[in-house]
């Protein structure tokens, strides 16, 4: 689950999320309500360069559907959004996987 506190999507626009190139991104320079709240001033703008494309759903659900998997949206307007990637494991074998850094992370 991959959560935001974003301000969440409109009801009436959940279904295109899922189109190529629509977004509800602000275009740079413009200030959003969540922005205008945010109290400190590090000299960024808030935009990501490469953000509000409309890529990033429709890749993300094809790619999980691509593997045998879904992606879920749920939303809840003027709060926040909850992303759901699920993803289905093949077979009865049990995947290995090493949490152990290879090398000493710097302090």
């Amino acid at each position: 689950r991959i959560s935001d506190c974003g301000g969440g999507i409109p009801l009436s626009d959940l279904n295109r999320v899922w189109s190529y190139l629509y977004t509800t991104a602000k275009p740079q320079g413009e200030v959003s309500d969540a922005e205008a709240f945010d109290s400190e001033d590090d000299g960024d703008d808030g935009v990501a360069p490469m953000a509000g494309f409309g890529c990033g759903l429709p890749l993300s659900r094809n790619y999980a559907c691509y593997v045998g998997g879904r992606l879920e949206i749920n939303t809840m307007p003027r709060h926040g959004t909850d992303a759901y990637l699920y993803l289905n494991r093949l077979g009865n074998s049990q995947e290995v996987v090493d949490v152990e850094p290879k090398a000493a992370l710097p302090s």
